[in-house]
């Protein structure tokens, strides 16, 4: 696996080595933006939900077989932000390589409230490289069938999506 590392401006005008996808880096900024003090906004969910919920993230950065150094970096900064411990951060990374069984994991979240938030971020992940190929749409089907949530309404998100990435 390679990685390409090239120079990119920010929507914010900063220049960077690597840069957030779009969507993250906007959702990071509106986060530090409207909450100053994100590190106490993080109490809301324990460290394991955070963990869990990165982890399923990481993994479908991972469903087309190729990782970018921009969904590395993304990845990083979303562990830093939430505060991760070096041991989650590391579980966070492992599951971009596809080989996690996201058995447990799937089945922790969802009984929890960041299950449907979880799916919309997974549908625009899907979306990070530009395209949503058909191993991400399985990958997508696969986990909110974990998650316990319809596939048509993954469906609706992944279509939609497109539009914000």
């Amino acid at each position: 696996m390679s990685f390409e590392i090239r120079p990119n401006t920010l929507p914010s005008g900063l220049r960077c080595s690597l840069a957030l996808p779009r969507f993250l880096f906007r959702r990071v900024k509106a986060a530090e933006d409207e909450m100053p003090d994100m590190k106490s906004q993080t109490t809301l969910f324990n460290e394991s939900e955070r963990t869990d919920y990165l982890v399923t993230l990481a993994h479908m950065v991972g469903a087309d077989g190729e990782v970018t150094s921009e969904e590395i970096y993304a990845l990083r900064k979303l562990s830093e932000e939430l505060v991760l411990g070096p041991l989650n951060r590391g579980r966070v990374m492992a599951a971009t390589t596809g080989t996690s069984d996201m058995s447990e994991v799937l089945a922790r979240l969802s009984t929890t409230k960041l299950k449907y938030g979880l799916l919309l971020d997974l549908c625009l992940t899907g979306y990070w490289d530009g395209k949503l190929t058909d191993d991400e749409v399985q990958e997508l089907h696969q986990l909110s069938e974990g998650l316990k949530v319809e596939t048509a309404q993954v469906d609706a998100w992944a279509t939609r999506s497109s539009k914000f990435s």
